[in-house]
């Protein structure tokens, strides 16, 4: 099973952008994720990749700060870079979100 849950806050602008010529719409973004061990914060920051009309209601109505809930499934890849290394990511393809919460200002 491939299934994961977050909850967090929006670090940036979304924008729209297209693929085959066009045709596709998906947008990629982070969201901050805060995690308290003891007195201890921690932030992890996750990339999430949103296709299609997901993707242009996020544009729409999503801003830096907003808290928002996704879920979906894990993807990892590689690519090499224009200085020729090879590099692995990891993101979140997303199924389902929910925003939670108005946008906080975020510095």
């Amino acid at each position: 099973m491939n299934n994961v849950s977050i909850v967090g806050r929006i670090t940036k602008s979304l924008e729209i952008k297209t693929y085959n010529e066009g045709d596709g719409k998906y947008t990629s973004f982070t969201i901050a994720v805060q995690e308290y061990i003891g007195k201890e914060e921690s932030v992890s920051f996750i990339d999430v990749v949103a296709f299609g009309k997901k993707a242009e209601v996020l544009c729409s109505y999503g801003e830096k700060g907003t808290l928002i809930a996704v879920n979906g499934k894990l993807k990892s890849s590689n690519y090499i870079n224009r200085e020729g290394i090879k590099r692995y990511t990891t993101n979140i393809l997303l199924e389902d979100f929910k925003f939670l919460g108005k946008s906080k200002k975020v510095s």
